[in-house]
Parts: structure tokens; sequence; C-alpha cells
């Protein structure tokens, strides 16, 4: 998870367009205008030699239970019916437990809806999966009578699909097992697959992206995902949108990230598109002029740091304390709060370029009486620019909003908007026992937020923005601050 006045706010304010804008224009024809396609498919690398690789394959295999896992007859993704009510129009219309609704009408369901697409009136057309046969059952517009689940898994598109062979068994179900977990034993396992046969499809392009993501090479993880944008669905391909609009952000790649969201707009929160067309716009300007947006973190690694945290200012005694404290190198616990946030909030200088690091672990509390969701919440306010704009009054102003939840949840928001990308990182544990790490990087007119070391977004900057404020704020968690420090880069 990482990181990010004038400057800073400019850094921040790129990030305005983190929207992940969904309410779009009118549906139109995928260009991906901004999404090349790479020259090579890019290969999956021997990362362990092939001794340590054995000894890793057989321990991972111990732990994965393929009779639960990996042999089921159903799609990769969708809506699992567990219970249909008896004498229920659902029963009615024949659908039965274990069914498998992949399509509402148009609408397909490989991923968890954040807009339900149920009309109003009259009846919708379910595409139904039963033992891997598509069905059409036609159910009037109510989901009465129906308990159902939503799940997405690719090694269920893989152990169903037609390139599934003894000979590299193993290596692809470990490789898409611990594409997220183990990201070198999966790659590993996948460069023997390939070795052994096994033909670059949907599966072995998703699973490369993902590992690509957790190793900060999103370069590469893009060209793994340009594939995936013409995958045909109607064929099984399934693809979580939000795997693809995770790779676009991660590049920079705006106006892709607008066609996924007119594509896939029930896959993402209600928003506006206005903050991606924004950031696309100015990169265009820009990469007229220039060379266009590149990552800020390699700009500023030959820079000299100049730690700059003791020079922030705060108007009340309890934040001065605790810079002062940052500033000693002390450990800060930010307690527990319940229905009130324990908050923290200073003045940025004015520097054209910076990088802010925080560092902490984090774990709910188990008191009930918060009556918010709990999570820690790091983010830039544009004091001018909520003078000026009339926002949310719950974001006041954020130029950045970056939110960790309960169980590893991220929310990224642009300062005009409350809704915009979410997604799950499941290698964050929400007990303690997980450092996590957000960095936050302007250099000139580019911007870059990582999370323990991964690239989740590149974004231009903008250069007119000041009075810029952070302010950290932990509600229903404890949150221990192993690290906060704020640096000019200077060339």
């Amino acid at each position: 998870m990482k990181n990010q006045k004038e400057n800073i706010g400019r850094l921040i304010v790129a990030t305005v367009a983190l929207s992940l804008c969904t309410h779009l224009l009118p549906a139109r024809a995928q260009t991906w205008s901004d999404w090349p396609k790479p020259k090579v498919t890019p290969p999956f690398r021997e990362v362990y030699p092939l001794p340590e690789y054995t000894r890793r394959l057989n321990v991972a295999l111990k732990e994965i239970d393929l009779s639960k896992y990996g042999n089921r007859r159903r799609p990769p993704g969708g809506f699992i019916i567990n219970e249909v009510e008896p004498g229920s129009p659902a029963a009615a219309a024949g659908l039965k437990a274990g069914d498998v609704i992949t399509r509402i009408g148009d609408t397909w369901l490989w991923y968890p809806l954040m807009n339900w697409p149920w009309n109003a009136g009259g009846k919708q057309r379910l595409t139904v999966v039963r033992d891997l046969k598509p069905l059409v059952i036609e159910l009037p517009a109510s989901a009465a009578g129906i308990k159902h689940d939503c799940y997405w898994t690719p090694l269920d598109a893989y152990t169903n699909g037609k390139q599934r062979s003894p000979k590299w068994d193993e290596h692809v179900i470990v490789g898409i097992w611990h594409r997220e977990s183990d990201p070198k034993l999966a790659e590993t396992a996948w460069h023997h697959a390939v070795a052994a046969g096994y033909k670059a499809d949907f599966v072995s392009n998703m699973s490369g992206l993902e590992i690509a993501l957790q190793q900060n090479r999103p370069e590469v993880a893009a060209d793994f995902a340009w594939p995936l944008l013409r995958a045909d669905r109607g064929k099984g391909e399934v693809v979580h949108p939000a795997l693809l609009y995770r790779a676009a952000l991660a590049n920079g790649r705006f106006a892709s990230m607008a066609e996924l969201v007119r594509r896939d707009p029930h896959a993402f929160t209600k928003a506006s598109a206005e903050g991606l067309e924004f950031l696309d716009n100015l990169t265009k300007d820009w990469a007229a002029k220039k060379n266009g947006l590149v990552s800020a973190a390699n700009l500023a690694r030959d820079m000299k740091r100049k730690d700059i945290t003791a020079t922030l200012t705060s108007d009340e005694k309890e934040d001065l304390k605790f810079l002062q404290r940052f500033s000693a190198k002390e450990r800060v616990l930010m307690p527990a709060a319940t229905d009130l946030e324990a908050q923290f909030e200073y003045k940025l200088p004015d520097r054209v370029n910076i990088e802010i690091i925080l560092r902490f672990r984090y774990k709910p509390t188990d008191d009930k009486r918060s009556k918010y969701g709990k999570s820690v919440t790091f983010s830039l306010r544009d004091l001018d620019y909520s003078s000026k704009v009339r926002l949310r009054p719950v974001y006041h102003g954020s130029a950045l909003y970056f939110q960790l939840q309960e169980y590893g949840t991220i929310h990224l928001l642009h300062s005009n908007e409350r809704s915009t990308f979410v997604y799950r990182d499941h290698n964050i544990k929400s007990d303690s026992s997980t450092e996590i790490t957000l960095r936050f990087v302007r250099v000139g007119r580019h911007g870059e937020l990582q999370v323990n070391g991964n690239r989740i977004a590149l974004l231009p900057v903008q250069e007119h923005l000041s009075n810029m404020s952070f302010i950290l704020s932990s509600l229903g968690m404890t949150t221990e601050m192993l690290e906060f420090s704020v640096s000019e880069l200077v060339r």
C-alpha cells in the first residue's frame, strides 16, 4: 500500500483522476487506443532452479485439495445458486440448486456486481450453466426465491478447459493457485508448463498479469493483459474486469480505463468519467510536447533525499506532538477510535519534487460501538480546491484519498467523487502481522503511488496546486505507525 501543498498536491491531484468512473458515455466499440500490442509475448521466467522448484512444488501440491477446488464442473465465475425456495417464481422457471447464472440479459456475471442489472418490470432473461451446459431461462423481474453467492476462480477455467493435461497439470495448478501469494513460485511453475507444451491462453495470460503486478513489473502485466482485452466471453474466456483496470491504472492508460468501465458498467461503482477524461487529455497534451508519462520512482532513483518531516506545520497541539515523535524516529500508536476518528493533520511545504513514505501495521478493534466501516485513511487535502468546487462533505476536498479497509480491501478515491477504484489485496492481513508501506512520489509532472513496493497507479500531475495538507486517520482500527517521512527530492 503506498504513498503521497503545491507540488505534492500535484502528484495527488494527478491522482484526482484515480476515479474508477463508471456511469459513462454511450456504448461503443472498444479501441484501446492507448494500449499498444506488445512486440512479443512476455515469457515466464525460471525464477527458482529446478531442485528448489521441485521442493517448493511438492509442498504446494500438499496444500491444494483438488477434490474441493479443482474438479468442479462449473464455469469459472458467476452467481451460484445455493437454494431455490419451493413454489417461488425461480422454482417455477426451472432453476435448481447448483445452477450458475452467468448472464442477466446482456450483462455478464463473471465478477461481483457493483450495480445490479435487474430491469424494472417485465421478465429477465438468464443464461444459466448446469453441468457445463448453457440454458436460457426467463424469470420475473425479481430474485425472489433464490439464495446465491458470487464467485470467480480461474482454476475452474483450467480444470474444465481443453488444455488440461497430465504433462503440465501440477505446474499449471500451482501457477494459478500461488499467482498472488507466491509470485516467484507461480512464475516458475508457468515456465515449466510452457516448456512442457502448454499453449498461451487466457488462463496463462491472466496468471501472468497478476504475477507481474505482484512483482512490480506493471509494463509486463500490461503485455500479458493485452490479449485479455479481446477475450471471447462466449467461449468461456472469463477475465475479471478489475484485473484489466489494475493493469491500465498501473501504466497510466486512462483511455483504456474508461473503455473498460463502458464495457462493464455493472462491475464498477457508479461515478463520473470526468476524472479519467481529464487525465487522459492531460497526458496526451504532455505527450505531444515531451515523452509522455513515465515512472516517478524511476526518475527519483538517483535523486538525493532531504528529510523535511520536522518542518511540517500543524495548528493542533496533538498533531504537532505526533510530528515531533516521528521526527525523533519514535513509533506512534493511533488508538482504535469508535464513532470518531483518531486523526492527525499537518500542512505540507511547497516543494517541486517530493516523496512520502508511510509504514504501519493495523488491526481492527473488537469494540462494537463503531457505526462505520473499519479503516485506515491517508489523504491529501487541497484547501484551495475545496473552496472552489462543490464536494461531498465527507471527503473535505481530498485531492487524493487512499483507504485501507478491513481484510485488505483498498479504495482509491479522487477529489470530487465518492466512489472510485476498489480491489482486494489478499496478501494484506489485518491482524498486525503484516507491515504495509505506502509510497507517494512526485517528480515534475510525473506521479506514482506504490503499495508494498508495487506500483498501483501512474499519474500525471498538475503543477498549479498549493496549500495542501496531509491527513492520517484511523476508524475502528488500532494502527501502529512504524515510519513516516516526507522528503524533498533533489537532483
